[in-house]
Parts: structure tokens; C-alpha cells; sequence
């Protein structure tokens, strides 16, 4: 999935913009931008492994798929970090591995990438 940083009611929050697989249905959604897996990993400005994210979100108890595991890599817009790329397990015989973070944090450049390219107008100072 990708998640991106957004307005809502004066506050940000995390939007989930794009999600493919079993979470699919959550498309849409926003989290608490200061309380969640998402956000934990933009404020760090790194890579993060999470098991049984609900234990300390319980807000995630909700959702109606397992979450044993989540990784999340931060991206940043323009300079700020604005957003993540996540991966969910939702059986946990085996966490993510060094290979799968690494093909992760390079979908978070080309992710970065775009959305810089499209925050861009003709005429405007980059």
C-alpha cells in the first residue's frame, strides 16, 4: 500500500491512497498522522518492522484481516517526509527480509519521484 500525508478537519492525517491485495477494501481510509505505524516510521525517517501492530495500535484490532507483520518505508515530497510504502503479512511463518525492505525502499524513490514531478507547474520554482 501507499499512504500519504493529508488535511483532514485542520489536522493530517495518513490517507491510505493505494492499496492492492486482501486490504484492498481499506482504500480510502485515513489514520492519526501523530499515532500510527505510518506515522511512527515518517517521524523516524527510516525503514520499520512491526509485529502485531495492533498490540500498540488497537485501533488495527478493526480492520478484518490478521496484521502480524508491517513493514513501512517513509518517503519524502519535495523534501519533507509526506508519506509510506507498506507491505502486510497476514500469516507470520517468516517476518520480511533484507532483499524484500531493499525492493521496498526503492519503490519509495520512484514513489517520491513521481509525486514530485506531478507537485510541479510550469513557471514554478522547484
Amino acid at each position: 500500500g501507499i499512504t500519504l500525508e493529508e488535511p483532514e478537519d485542520g489536522k493530517p492525517v495518513l490517507r491510505w491512497v493505494s492499496i492492492v491485495g486482501k486490504a484492498k477494501s481499506y482504500q480510502g481510509e485515513a489514520l492519526p498522522r501523530d499515532f500510527s505505524p505510518c506515522g511512527e516510521a515518517i517521524a523516524r525517517r527510516q525503514s520499520l518492522l512491526m509485529r502485531e501492530p495492533a498490540r500498540l495500535y488497537s485501533y488495527l484490532a478493526d480492520v478484518d484481516l490478521p496484521i502480524r507483520a508491517v513493514l513501512l518505508v517513509p518517503f519524502p515530497q519535495r523534501g519533507k517526509f509526506m508519506g509510506t510504502v507498506w507491505a502486510i503479512r497476514h500469516h507470520v511463518p517468516r517476518l520480511f527480509d533484507a532483499e524484500q525492505q531493499r525492493m521496498m525502499e526503492g519503490l519509495t524513490t520512484f514513489a517520491a519521484a513521481i509525486l514530485d514531478a506531478r507537485s510541479r507547474r510550469p513557471g514554478q520554482n522547484v
